[in-house]
């Protein structure tokens, strides 16, 4: 390149051009770095906290059983989740922190894992209520609180996957508590009062099992439209038992000449309809 600032030749301007792309993106690769190491160094307290505490925290304890009918298993409640990561956390100068917020049937949580140096990590997870009853919020809730916790700190409970990996060949996954739940909801605002019978008819007819319980879980879509048909054919014949017409009462028969006619009650009848002329009551005296 010249000596004088400012004047290039056409080859050394064909240099510049060529590395002005490459200075790009290497402004882009340090601004990337950059903004790791600033992750890093944000956490790193809290990180090397949450690993001691890693290793002092056990298994959750699965105590509590849910029976489903036909098979029952067994799985950790959040009190016992709680119950293993207290100690440890504390020990370690950790807090988790739990926000609920709703939003019509919505429930979400947002889990918070606080450091004594001010460094958090957080993570948020939601889901839709059935129904918008407090029990049903509540329901929603824990198990929020429990699945969220349990992945942010790297809680082991109940393994779902393995149980379903090791069922022997007359095993199956069945319905969950929720799918039962939707189908008698739509059972009752579809039939109100006949609501049992005609789930128990389908579970018997359609899917030839004793309990709702027992429907394989592939068929809830099915077990939904079943119902949604029956009520169009419940709501059809309603319909045509309305249009049809209504059969006019027979014309009663007249009497035939000395035949009794019997009344629906008590008639008092006139006592000279039935004498005899010249009879002793037509005499006088």
């Amino acid at each position: 390149m010249t000596d004088e600032p400012g004047t290039y030749t056409p080859a050394e301007n064909q240099i510049l051009q060529a590395v002005e792309p490459l200075k790009k993106r290497l402004n882009v690769m340090e601004s990337y770095i950059e903004e790791h190491k600033y992750l890093i160094t944000k956490h790193d307290q809290l990180y090397k906290a949450l690993a001691l505490a890693q290793g002092s925290i056990e298994a959750a304890k699965a105590e509590q059983e849910a029976d489903m009918g036909t098979y029952k298993y067994r799985y950790a409640d959040l009190a016992a989740c709680l119950d293993v990561i207290r100690i440890p956390l504390a020990e370690n100068g950790l807090c988790l922190i739990q926000i609920p917020s709703i939003n019509g049937t919505e429930v979400k949580i947002e889990t918070v894992l606080g450091h004594e140096s001010g460094q958090s990590i957080s993570c948020a997870m939601s889901m839709q209520s059935e129904k918008g009853s407090p029990q049903a919020i509540g329901a929603v809730m824990t198990y929020l609180r429990r699945y969220s916790l349990c992945s942010l700190i790297g809680v082991a409970q109940f393994d779902d996957d393995a149980a379903s990996a090791t069922k022997g060949p007359e095993e199956y996954d069945r319905l969950t508590p929720r799918d039962i739940d939707e189908l008698l909801q739509k059972a009752d605002e579809l039939f109100g009062e006949k609501a049992d019978f005609v789930l128990e008819q389908m579970t018997t007819l359609v899917f030839n099992v004793k309990h709702l319980a027992d429907v394989p879980a592939d068929q809830l879509k099915t077990a939904l439209n079943r119902l949604q048909n029956t009520a169009k054919r419940e709501a059809k014949k309603a319909a045509d038992a309305d249009k049809s017409p209504v059969a006019e009462p027979k014309p009663k028969a007249k009497p035939k000449a000395g035949q009794t006619v019997k009344t629906a009650g008590p008639v008092e009848l006139n006592k000279t309809e039935d004498r005899e002329p010249g009879s002793d009551d037509d005499k006088g005296g």
